[in-house]
């Protein structure tokens, strides 16, 4: 006949969490390289139609859709820089460029050369010339993310067209990320509507551009 353990002879028992019940931790991201997103677009996974471009390997939705206002700036934009840059470049509105880890789709950019110079590849660092983003609700992700992803492949010129505040931001200078300090640009001027802004090329001044012109 068996008998009941009393409380004096029950070993203690040592409870070791299993990795079912270990804190949840943050899921890992796949990063894609850009000739494997290129491979989801020539398939059909990806279609002209999603609103999505290659961020440091993610692929992420764009933040801003295509409203009648923000498509209007993009064109008023183009137009403002079609009317002043050199002949040897060309103003591009909402296409892709390719990085290393990146393949954003700027509103507006001015690349070196002609359209028929990039029928077999999307711009690249070394042949862009300014880079400008429209930003309403984007406007934080334009400051930082965007920022530090064109400094961090050396874009000499990078714009931001600040809808909410009716201001153009030029980011000039850019600085390669160091430690704990991600890529930033060494200058940030600020313009008012009234004021005019330099458009910069390859290092020189090729015309200027009143900002009310770029504004809705």
């Amino acid at each position: 006949m068996s008998t009941m353990p009393t409380p004096s002879t029950i070993a203690p028992v040592t409870f070791v969490p299993s990795a079912v019940h270990s804190p949840p931790t943050a899921p890992l991201v796949h990063r894609f390289t850009v000739d494997e997103y290129h491979r989801l677009i020539d398939t059909g996974v990806l279609k002209a139609t999603d609103r999505v471009e290659l961020l440091e390997g993610v692929i992420c939705e764009m933040m801003t859709p295509i409203g009648s206002q923000h498509g209007a700036v993009v064109e008023l934009t183009r137009k403002a820089l079609d009317r002043i840059i050199p002949a040897a470049s060309s103003v591009w509105s909402q296409q892709a460029v390719t990085t290393a880890t990146s393949e954003p789709q700027p509103d507006v950019y001015v690349a070196r050369g002609g359209y028929r110079d990039y029928l077999e590849h999307h711009p690249g660092p070394t042949e862009l010339l300014l880079v400008v983003e429209v930003a309403d609700t984007s406007l934080a992700f334009d400051r930082s993310e965007k920022q530090r992803i064109y400094a961090a492949v050396g874009i000499t010129e990078y714009w931001i067209v600040n809808l909410p505040e009716r201001k153009l931001e030029v980011y000039r200078r850019p600085i390669a990320a160091a430690s704990e300090q991600p890529a930033c640009y060494e200058s940030v001027d600020i313009f008012s509507a009234e004021q005019s802004v330099d458009v910069v090329l390859d290092g020189m001044k090729v015309g200027a551009i009143t900002v009310r012109d770029m504004l809705p």
